[in-house]
């Protein structure tokens, strides 16, 4: 992999796959195919495969300046995070709201943590996609006010190296989920997130707060040694 890259390998594999399959059937009476069709066949699968596994979420820019519920049956979830210069820490909000308006969970994290501005907000989505999937969350819209966060998930820019893992993260946890998508929004329609910051300076460790129905009942128990662990 560190010659030739993973695609190349990848590749590779399918072929190799694909020629075993080939001998197989010809075994049993079946035509051989060609050079060319085994390596068309193993092109196919593969190109099938990661669509089928590896999908890019969605990413739009904001329309609104306000925060606009979303449609039936997606989850929206606001970011946000915030420096604690006099505390040399770091505080992270999160809110999801069903397609009602309703919150049906929120999370305040204080960070111990010597991070910069664009790490503290590449932290918090990375928090927050795996605060999602572990409530049982599937179709889910996550916005954060961070622009250069956005683009580097939409693929235009580079991300530097102190944030090249969390974007990572946020990448490989993504493909996870049924839909996703990831929007950037306007300050003004961000605004419940950042009062969870705010909140947050006053804690240590966590605090989160889930809507008690059977949806996400079952997940609760396990967030105080998961977010814990995660700080």
């Amino acid at each position: 992999m560190q010659h030739i890259g993973q695609d190349v390998i990848e590749l590779v594999v399918a072929v190799t796959w694909c020629i075993w399959y080939n001998r197989n059937k010809a075994r049993h009476g079946s035509r051989r195919q060609s050079t060319n069709e085994i390596l068309h066949k193993a092109r196919t699968i593969l190109e099938d495969f990661q669509a089928a596994h590896f999908k890019l979420p969605q990413l739009t820019s904001p329309s609104d300046a306000r925060w606009v519920r979303p449609s039936y049956p997606w989850f929206k979830i606001n970011t946000d995070a915030a420096l604690f210069n006099d505390l040399r820490t770091v505080g992270i909000g999160a809110i999801i709201c069903d397609h009602e308006g309703e919150v049906i969970a929120t999370l305040s994290q204080h960070l111990q943590l010597p991070l910069g501005p664009l790490e503290a907000e590449a932290k918090v989505l990375d928090v927050a996609v795996l605060f999602a999937w572990d409530i049982g969350i599937r179709d889910v819209i996550f916005e954060t006010d961070s622009n250069m966060v956005f683009t580097i998930l939409s693929g235009s820019t580079t991300p530097p190296t102190t944030i090249v893992d969390f974007m990572e993260s946020i990448q490989l946890k993504l493909h996870d989920f049924r839909y996703s998508q990831v929007q950037h929004v306007c300050r003004q329609g961000n605004k419940p997130a950042h009062a969870l910051v705010q909140h947050a300076k006053g804690i240590h460790g966590f605090v989160t707060w889930i809507e008690e129905c059977p949806q996400f009942i079952e997940s609760f128990v396990f967030h105080d040694a998961m977010y814990l662990s995660s700080s």
